[in-house]
């Protein structure tokens, strides 16, 4: 494993041991960076090449000093004009009036591997990024008061067929997941979460948001998405929380009551469940919808969701929440999703029901109803790709929304702070409402 290296007040003594080279799937980068005092973030920086050979460099959400800021959608580090990010990702350019400026730049940086490191300041040769590799992902530029209409990109997008199930990281953009946007504040320290879907997604953020809260989280996923989940893994690792990983398909109920078990033996018990693993495919015509499609939907996202919630309940304290993931498409559903809007409605009134019943013994039920999130679900046989490329043009704010931007929503339903709050339906829905 090799070190970035020490950065002493902004200035670095030999260039040339700042490149870093990233090989093999994913592993963590180690750095010690003094400016004045040493800050430790040893358990902050990842570096990871992916399946498409990008490299990601992942901080914390804000560093002390404040000289060190993650940047970008997770691909720039800007330490006092010192960047470093990836062969195929936006360049930050380090002067402080351009500081929010993502720029590609050409011929500036010296490159090892996929990492570009460069203290050159050469704007002229810089360009403007490409729309879809715009991302507002670092935690100062999202908690920024700014219009929301333009925080995250807009339509349109690129065509991006993917098979089934999909992967966050062969879409462009970019999901922003919370990977450096996410900052936690302690709210689930101890806690034990199993979240379905987990690889990417709705999940993914709310997988990362935990363990940045101090929960420790058991992934599922299906196994052609473990080099989405290995990304995740690292992420809660790398904020010193345990991350399980259980691939398999919750289609299967056996297979639902084993992942139960082996998340609460690995976590060491089981106190926040969301339900989020879904199954969505756009038929024009209901008589284009096959018995085989229906099937899987309701079993994805209807039996998977009861099969496991039953497994969990004997497992679960006083105390604990379960989280489900419903749409907007339950209150509006769209001609092409006529399955997916089915089981969508059936989940609210399934967390409405099970919300009064379990409330004698002490555990929360609640549901999310996202509207249209920026997921690989999408682009995978979600939506057609002529609906991708104006994907989220039809709501109030005019584009979709990113994955991190409902990581609070989960967190606030999982922690204490929503005590008073069971039986409800919390929508994040771009202006359209579920009303």
């Amino acid at each position: 494993m090799e070190t970035v290296g020490q950065l002493t007040g902004g200035l670095a003594h030999d260039f040339d041991n700042l490149l870093a080279g990233i090989s093999g799937s994913l592993e963590l980068m180690q750095t010690r960076i003094t400016q004045g005092r040493l800050t430790d973030i040893d358990r902050y920086m990842t570096a990871a090449q992916g399946a498409s050979k990008r490299a990601a460099v992942l901080t914390h959400r804000l560093l002390a000093p404040p000289d060190v800021r993650p940047m970008g959608f997770g691909r720039v580090v800007s330490l006092r004009g010192f960047l470093l990010v990836t062969a195929e990702g936006p360049v930050l350019d380090p002067r402080p009036r351009l500081s929010r400026n993502l720029r590609y730049c050409r011929g500036l940086a010296r490159a090892r591997d996929g990492i570009l490191l460069s203290t050159r300041r050469e704007p002229t040769r810089c360009k403007p990024a490409p729309k879809d590799s715009l991302m507002t992902d670092a935690v100062d530029q999202r908690l920024t008061m700014q219009d929301p209409r333009t925080q995250y990109p807009q339509p349109p997008f690129k065509r991006q067929p993917q098979e089934a199930p999909g992967l966050a990281q062969a879409m462009h953009p970019k999901p922003d997941h919370g990977e450096t946007s996410y900052r936690g504040h302690g709210r689930l320290t101890g806690r034990k979460a199993l979240v379905t879907g987990a690889d990417s997604g709705i999940g993914r953020a709310a997988a990362i948001a935990f363990a940045r809260e101090g929960a420790d989280v058991a992934l599922s996923f299906v196994e052609e998405e473990m080099p989405d989940a290995q990304e995740v893994a690292k992420l809660i690792e790398a904020e010193g929380r345990k991350a399980v990983l259980l691939p398999g398909d919750i289609t299967d109920k056996a297979f639902c009551e084993t992942l139960v078990r082996k998340a609460v033996a690995d976590l060491g018990g089981l106190d926040i469940l969301v339900n989020n693993a879904g199954k969505q495919t756009n038929q024009k015509d209901i008589g284009d919808i096959t018995d085989e499609q229906f099937d899987r939907t309701l079993k994805t996202n209807l039996y998977a969701m009861f099969w496991i919630t039953k497994a969990a309940l004997p497992h679960m304290p006083a105390g604990a929440s379960i989280i489900n993931t419903a749409s907007v498409v339950a209150y509006h559903p769209p001609q092409i999703l006529v399955d997916y809007a089915t089981t969508k409605a059936g989940i609210v009134a399934f967390s409405k029901a099970l919300a009064k019943q379990q409330v004698a013994k002490g555990i929360r039920v609640n549901a999310v109803a996202p509207g249209p999130f920026w997921t690989a679900l999408q682009p995978s046989g979600g939506q057609p790709q002529e609906n991708v490329e104006k994907f989220g043009s039809e709501v109030p704010l005019g584009r979709p929304g990113q994955p991190v931007e409902l990581a609070p929503v989960y967190v606030f339903l999982a922690s204490q702070e929503a005590s008073y709050v069971t039986g409800e339906v919390y929508g994040a829905t771009g202006g359209n409402g579920t009303a």
